[in-house]
């Protein structure tokens, strides 16, 4: 236990601050403060209680689903890491899910089967014209290759072309 102390007191530091804040939080909102509403909070910082809003419906279509995604793993502990998404992470995922919704809205209609390589050459042309920087582009297109293998996982499409060869990171 004596090599993990450092991390036990940071983690225990966490806590006590988090606490101190909720606190003075609900004293200044005037709510009432009980056992039970600090508990339930105190649950939700550590991810004891799993979040309940696990996708119930067999039909989110792409962005509904970007979103979903957002909102669940940000409390949920995500496949890949064990731990839910921090909030750089989310920062720049809800920053992806704009780009893809003005993209949506202006140049093509996003859904799972629409994502193919005309898709593909329009969303980088896009991006391009806005000059964005190809480590940045990059970034938006390995964030929707997470969303749609995360949807392809929930068996909600069977396109594939986002794991083909030529749907990748520009460089």
């Amino acid at each position: 236990a004596e090599i993990h102390k450092h991390d036990v007191n940071n983690r225990l530091n966490e806590i006590r601050v988090f606490v101190e804040k909720l606190y003075v939080e609900l004293i200044t909102s005037g709510e009432n403060i009980n056992n039970n509403k600090l508990k339930n909070e105190l649950d939700t910082f550590l991810n004891k209680s799993k979040p309940t809003d696990e996708v119930k419906s067999e039909n989110l279509e792409l962005l509904p689903f970007f979103q979903w995604y957002i909102d669940y793993y940000q409390k949920a502990s995500l496949p890949t890491t064990g731990r839910p998404m921090n909030k750089n992470t989310t920062k720049t995922v809800k920053n992806s899910l704009n780009i893809f919704k003005k993209f949506n809205d202006t140049i093509l209609t996003l859904k799972y089967n629409s994502i193919n390589n005309d898709f593909y050459n329009l969303f980088i042309k896009y991006m391009n014209d806005q000059e964005f920087s190809l480590n940045y582009i990059g970034t938006h297109i390995r964030i929707l290759k997470t969303i749609m293998n995360a949807s392809f996982e929930k068996g909600f499409h069977t396109n594939l072309d986002f794991k083909k060869s030529w749907f990748k990171k520009p460089s």
